[in-house]
């Protein structure tokens, strides 16, 4: 696969930054839509396991339930300490896990390396070679890195690109949407957003093919110490939910919580501030349908999400 709408590339994008880069098939579905067949075709997306447990909202907290075979409908069932058996269709067992490497490849594509090229892996599910990609009236080394956002990442990152140290300073892309002020790799010239880099000409319309903007890269690869483009941005997030902060003020979260925050905070850095409601609550695996039973208990959940007539976002608004 050598090309990507740009709506589908965010998507993929903000799955490479979670431990466990994957998504459901619903949720494959409404952010893919028909490019999702694409996906999984080429071997991006490949067939995860079947969810076997599923959590459950219990009036005493968070509980969990075990899948089953129903013998009366014959799909699937789930057993609610409260409300019974509750059906589950086939469907929504499915999971698609993401091809780190195949995600790279197509970042190398996007830099315009042949359809052939494969990138080198130089730390496993963390680091790849993208070659040296013509940038401007230069070929310059790139990598492309995920989870950067991770000091253990960093420090398993820092210790490969040791190995570099003589060699011309490369460009580092990272599926990550910002990067930290104090982030600084060995033999690196910048790191890079990969949504940073789009071709802004084409990135208005989402369901436009992803374009890189090449001279734009060009700059970014003058050899100087890296810095971060859009971390002054009013909310940074970890790549779990567990913690985020806006305007300085910092919140944290657990479990399914931290969930609904990572993808409202995703939605937020592809411009899709709104998402609806019950979307979210689904794709973080609860059965309610509104946000503030998902959060009871915790007091500062408002101080971080706004929900009006069905849609949610994070509430970023200068508090200036």
């Amino acid at each position: 696969m050598t090309g990507i709408s740009l709506g589908s590339l965010a998507f993929i994008l903000s799955l490479a930054d979670y431990r466990d880069p994957g998504t459901t098939a619903d949720m494959l579905v409404e952010r893919a839509g028909a490019e999702g067949e694409q996906l999984t075709a080429a071997g991006v997306l490949s067939p995860g396991p079947n969810r076997t447990m599923i959590d459950v909202e219990l009036s005493a907290g968070d509980g969990s339930a075990r899948i089953e075979d129903d013998p009366v409908g014959g799909g699937f069932r789930y057993f609610h300490p409260e409300d019974g058996y509750i059906s589950l269709a086939p469907s929504s067992l499915r999971t698609w896990r993401l091809d780190l490497s195949r995600l790279a490849a197509l970042v190398a594509h996007l830099l315009g390396m042949p359809a052939s090229f494969r990138p080198t892996q130089l730390v496993d599910g963390l680091l790849w070679d993208l070659g040296t990609p013509r940038l401007g009236k230069k070929n310059i080394p790139v990598l492309f890195a995920v989870r950067l956002g991770e000091a253990e990442v960093r420090a398993r990152v820092r210790g490969e690109l040791d190995l570099r140290r003589g060699k011309p300073p490369a460009l580092v892309l990272t599926s990550g949407r910002t990067v930290a002020d104090d982030i600084t790799l060995p033999t690196v010239s910048r790191i890079v957003p990969v949504l940073d880099a789009l071709d802004k000409r084409m990135s208005a319309v989402k369901t436009l093919p992803a374009a890189l903007d090449l001279s734009r890269l060009a700059v970014f690869a003058d050899p100087r110490p890296a810095v971060a483009t859009g971390a002054s941005g009013p909310v940074q997030c970890n790549s779990d939910g567990t913690w985020i902060r806006i305007h300085g003020r910092e919140f944290t979260f657990r479990r399914k919580q931290a969930r609904i925050v990572r993808i409202l905070f995703d939605a937020w850095e592809r411009g899709d501030e709104w998402f609806g409601e019950e979307t979210v609550l689904a794709e973080a695996e609860y059965d309610s349908k509104r946000l503030q039973d998902a959060f009871k208990g915790n007091r500062d959940w408002q101080d971080v999400i706004e929900v009006q007539a069905g849609r949610c976002r994070l509430r970023i608004d200068d508090p200036s």
